[in-house]
């Protein structure tokens, strides 16, 4: 997000982020420096070309993605030719867009919605555990299932929570003796983990790779935005949008230590 307050047909707001009102880009980021990045265009703000252009696309892709996941696509393929294995959140997360990578030699981990063709028996456990009530799901017990194409393995892990994912990269099977340290929470779903640790403050176990992998690489995105809420170039902004790209963005990644 890049801090803009004035009026724009592309300002956005999303709350509960460090710069909760400006314009929106997508952005693929390592460590919070960003790759690449594409200026996100709300529907309502977008030309009768740009949306013909869109559909026209649209109906031309074989894995029939949606708009956003399409933005990942396209980010993933705008890399310098090397080898990559990307990891994103559940907004993105699809059987469809991981296939779509993989074709193109990237590999692709995420966490998963239950809404977004995870494996079905996978979804019934998340909502057990949400009601606190998910049985026979031991602390750090794992369960693959891989696609009836044997292209994406769908992985549910018993942690905290019951987590959801879905790659192309991990069997499930890859485990690796990795510090665990409980956490301070009360919840119905983290019975097991509580059990598990009781009475220690950690534990060295055999973790997941998916698990630590994940943990480690996500986020890039989200500090990049932190480098720019806390450690940004201040510039005020007078004449409209523009600045806010040329001054707070672009000079940002360009002067950023």
């Amino acid at each position: 997000m890049i801090c803009f307050k004035g009026r724009s047909l592309v300002k956005v707001t999303i709350k509960n982020k460090p710069i909760p009102e400006g314009l929106k880009i997508w952005a693929a980021a390592k460590k919070g420096y960003l790759l690449r990045w594409e200026y996100h265009i709300p529907e309502a703000a977008q030309t009768r070309e740009r949306r013909r252009l869109i559909a026209a696309r649209r109906h031309a892709d074989p894995h029939n993605l949606a708009e956003t996941q399409r933005v990942m696509l396209n980010l993933a393929v705008s890399l310098p030719p090397a080898a990559y294995h990307i990891f994103f959140d559940n907004l993105f997360t699809t059987p469809s867009l991981i296939r779509a990578l993989r074709e193109r030699g990237i590999a692709a981990t995420g966490t998963a919605h239950t809404n977004h063709g995870i494996y079905h028996d996978f979804i019934i456990a998340k909502q057990a555990n949400r009601e606190g009530q998910l049985q026979k799901w031991d602390f750090n017990k794992l369960q693959a299932v891989p696609s009836e194409d044997d292209l994406v393995n769908h992985i549910a892990f018993q942690d905290n929570c019951l987590v959801l994912w879905m790659t192309s990269y991990f069997s499930g099977s890859e485990r690796v003796q990795h510090l665990r340290r409980r956490l301070n929470t009360m919840q119905a779903q983290a019975r097991e983990a509580r059990a598990f640790f009781s009475p220690d403050f950690g534990r060295v176990i055999n973790t997941p790779c998916i698990q630590i992998a994940y943990n480690f690489n996500m986020n890039g995105v989200d500090r990049g935005d932190q480098l720019c809420a806390y450690r940004g170039y201040a510039h005020r902004i007078r004449r409209g949008g523009w600045q806010a790209l040329a001054w707070t963005f672009l000079l940002d990644m360009i002067l950023r230590p």
